[in-house]
């Protein structure tokens, strides 16, 4: 089992204690501060009423990037199981003519 451990981030100069695997904490301190930096960036550029409403936009943001590196993993994985199967085929069509040419 991992060991976990509990930090502090803050956000929105707000903290939030988090329990996070060891190995992750520079990780998670690392997306709480891109976090509070979107939303300071938000509320420069677009009137809002409250910090709740600057929140609902980063996560948007964040979801939407999420997909859309989801959905380009998908594509990569899938040209790359194509592209093995093309080698594949093509080092098993040379072998088998390379083992033909030696029986003969």
């Amino acid at each position: 089992m991992e060991d976990k451990i509990r930090i502090t981030v803050s956000v929105s100069e707000r903290p939030y204690k988090v329990t996070v695997p060891k190995t992750q904490e520079s990780l998670v301190r690392e997306a709480a501060k891109e976090v509070d930096h979107m939303v300071k960036n938000y509320s420069k550029s677009y009137d809002y009423k409250d910090q709740q409403d600057l929140l609902a936009m980063v996560s948007i943001q964040s979801a939407t990037k999420a997909k859309q590196l989801e959905k380009e993993k998908k594509f990569r994985d899938h040209e790359l199981q194509r592209r093995l199967k093309a080698l594949d085929e093509l080092l098993t069509t040379h072998l088998e003519h390379f083992e033909n040419r030696s029986l003969k």
